[in-house]
C-alpha cells in the first residue's frame, strides 16, 4: 500500500476494492491531507475505514469534518465510540441497560449512543450530531435533530419498512418510529413527512421545491455532501434547479424512484435528454451530447448510443434488456432491485462475450456493454460502472 499516495490528498479512493480497504493500515493514514483535498474525502467510503486503528486525536479531529455518517455502520460507531483518541473530536454519551439518561451535547460534534433496554433524550446542540440506537428494545428521544443531524437504526434497512415492521408516524408535534408497536426513536417539534429513511439512516429532508440547487452547485463542498438518493426529484420546481442539479448529480446515490421522478418531472427536460423503451419495444436511440436519461421497461429493448455528456441507463425489470453501445467513465447503468447479493448468490452474471461485456439474469441478457472489457467494470448495489485504472 502506498501511503505517500494516500497522504497527498490526492488519492482516488474509488479505485479501490473493499479487500484493498481492509489491507489499509489506519493509523499510517494522515486525515489531515485528506480533509484538505475535498475530491480525496468525498471518494472515501466512511464504512469501510477501521475507526479502532486512528492512532492520533489530530487524525480523529480532521475525520470528524468530513465523515460521512450515513455510511457509517454500527460496528464502524461502536468503534469510534471506543477509540480515546476520539475524544475532543466527538463528545461521546452512552446510555447503559436499564438506565434513563438525560443529556445535553456540546456545540460541537456529538455521538449519542443507547443501548439494549436503555432510554436516552438527548438534546444535541449545534454541531453534526449522531444518534445511534444498537436495540429494538432501547429508545432515544432527540429535543432538536437538525439538518445536520444524523439518527442511526442499527440492523433496520429499507425492508423493515416496506414490510410495515417499522413504521414512522406523526405523534402531535413529534415524529415517532416503533418496531412492532415499541417505540424506539422520537424526534420533538418534527414532522414525519419531512424525514428520509434510507438502510438505517434517518435525516431531514430539505424541500426540493426551496432548495436553489444553482448556489449548492457553485459550492463543490455543499454539492458533494448531498445524499442525491434522499431528494424529492418530483418536487423540484423550476428547470433552472433542474439544470443545476444535473451537472452535480452523482448517478450511484439514485434508487430506482429517483429516476422515475426526473423522467416524470416536465422540469428535468433540457437538463436531462430522457429516452424510454416501452414494453414490447424493439427501440434504437441516439442521445444528445448533454445528460441523457435511457430507460427500459419490461418486456421492452433499447439500443442506445449516448453520445456525450453524464448518461445515465436504468432499466426496471429483469425482463428488459438495453445494449448500450458506447458506455463510457461518466456514465452509469442502474439495475432497479439488484444488490451485491444477487451478484454473490450468481443470480446476477457479468461476463466477457468476444468484445462485449455482458449482464445476464438467470441465463436471460438484461445488459450489454459494446467493446467493454467485463474485468473493467465496477458493481456496486446495481450501480454498474467503469472502474477507473489505479494505476492511471
Amino acid at each position: 500500500m502506498d501511503y505517500a499516495v494516500i497522504n497527498s490528498g490526492m488519492a482516488d479512493f474509488s479505485a479501490i476494492t473493499p479487500e484493498q480497504y481492509a489491507e489499509i493500515s489506519w493509523a499510517e493514514v494522515d486525515f489531515t491531507a485528506i480533509a484538505q483535498s475535498p475530491g480525496s474525502a468525498e471518494s472515501l467510503n466512511y464504512g469501510l475505514i477501521n475507526y479502532s486503528e486512528v492512532a492520533s486525536a489530530e487524525s480523529f479531529s480532521a475525520l470528524a469534518e468530513i465523515i460521512q455518517y450515513d455510511d457509517l455502520t454500527g460496528s464502524n460507531i461502536r468503534a469510534i465510540a471506543a477509540n480515546s483518541n476520539s475524544q475532543g473530536s466527538f463528545d461521546v454519551v452512552i446510555g447503559e441497560r436499564g438506565e434513563n439518561l438525560r443529556q445535553k451535547g456540546s456545540d460541537l460534534n456529538d455521538l449519542f449512543q443507547v443501548r439494549r433496554g436503555g432510554r436516552l433524550v438527548a438534546r444535541g446542540g449545534g454541531g453534526r450530531n449522531l444518534y445511534y440506537s444498537n436495540s429494538k428494545s432501547a429508545e432515544m428521544v432527540i429535543k432538536d435533530f437538525s439538518s445536520e443531524d444524523v439518527a442511526k437504526l442499527d440492523r433496520f434497512g429499507d425492508r423493515a419498512v416496506r414490510k410495515g415492521k417499522l413504521q414512522l408516524f406523526q405523534d402531535g408535534n413529534d415524529a415517532v418510529i416503533s418496531f412492532k408497536g415499541n417505540t424506539m426513536l422520537t424526534l420533538r417539534n418534527t414532522e414525519a413527512d419531512q424525514l428520509a429513511f434510507s438502510q438505517g439512516s434517518i435525516t431531514l429532508a430539505p424541500d426540493p421545491a426551496e432548495v436553489d440547487f444553482t448556489a449548492i452547485a457553485q459550492s463543490p463542498g455543499s454539492a458533494e455532501s448531498l445524499n442525491y438518493g434522499l431528494i424529492n426529484y418530483s418536487e423540484v420546481a423550476s428547470a433552472e434547479s433542474f439544470s443545476a442539479l444535473a451537472e452535480i448529480i452523482q448517478y450511484d446515490d439514485l434508487t430506482g424512484s429517483n429516476i422515475r421522478a426526473i423522467a416524470a418531472n416536465s422540469n428535468s427536460q433540457g437538463s436531462f435528454d430522457v429516452v424510454i423503451g416501452e414494453r414490447g419495444e424493439n427501440l434504437r436511440q441516439k442521445g444528445s451530447d448533454l445528460n441523457d436519461l435511457f430507460q427500459v421497461r419490461r418486456g421492452g429493448r433499447l439500443v442506445a448510443r449516448g453520445g456525450g455528456g453524464r448518461n445515465l441507463y436504468y432499466s426496471n425489470s429483469k425482463s428488459a434488456e438495453m445494449v448500450i453501445k458506447d458506455f463510457s467513465s461518466e456514465d452509469v447503468a442502474k439495475l432497479d432491485r439488484f444488490g451485491d447479493r444477487a451478484v454473490r448468490k450468481g443470480k446476477l452474471q457479468l461476463f466477457q462475450d468476444g468484445n462485449d461485456a455482458v449482464i445476464s439474469f438467470k441465463g436471460n441478457t438484461m445488459l450489454t456493454l459494446r467493446n467493454t472489457e467485463a474485468d473493467q467494470l465496477a458493481f456496486s448495489q446495481g450501480s454498474i460502472t467503469l472502474a477507473p485504472d489505479p494505476l492511471a
